[in-house]
């Protein structure tokens, strides 16, 4: 997944720090992903399905309303939000990456993998199960980030 680029001495002591703020496009991606799931979680506790066609949730009992209103507001905003700006989750990946393969640091992003991640994530405009793929993708360039360089 890394490469360290041929010239470079291990004389010279590594700057930690790579200066790229691009990371918090994925990383506010992810929040919004995992507020959508909680949400979604609670809407499914205080709900009930309604027999129907089609089946409908409601409420499971008036002292369960704001809670329901509150979750599922939660989820249409967010959902939306998530869609709206899809993009934004791909180009800063793709430009996080491409930042730190600029600079004179010990870990050198893959290419291929982060750039192809990153396409693969704009494909959740049509088929959202892509993110299952993309966001978990994510949460690990954000760890070996950190475990590699920090997040300054």
């Amino acid at each position: 997944m890394s490469e360290k680029s041929p010239g470079r001495s291990s004389s010279k002591p590594s700057s930690r720090s790579s200066n790229s703020r691009w990371w918090y496009g994925v990383a506010f991606f992810i929040g919004i992903f995992v507020i959508v799931q909680a949400s979604y979680g609670i809407l499914q506790l205080v709900s009930e399905t309604q027999a129907g066609s089609p089946p409908s949730l409601v409420p499971s009992g008036p002292e369960t309303g704001l809670l329901f209103l509150f979750s599922l507001l939660s989820v249409v905003a967010t959902v939306l939000i998530g869609g709206l700006l899809a993009p934004l989750y791909s180009l800063c990946l793709y430009l996080d990456a491409r930042a730190l393969r600029q600079k004179d640091i010990d870990w050198i992003p893959n290419r291929v993998l982060w750039g192809g991640v990153a396409i693969l994530h704009l494909g959740s405009f049509v088929f959202s199960a892509v993110q299952l793929i993309t966001i978990p993708a994510g949460v690990a360039y954000l760890y070996k980030r950190h475990k590699e360089i920090g997040l300054e």
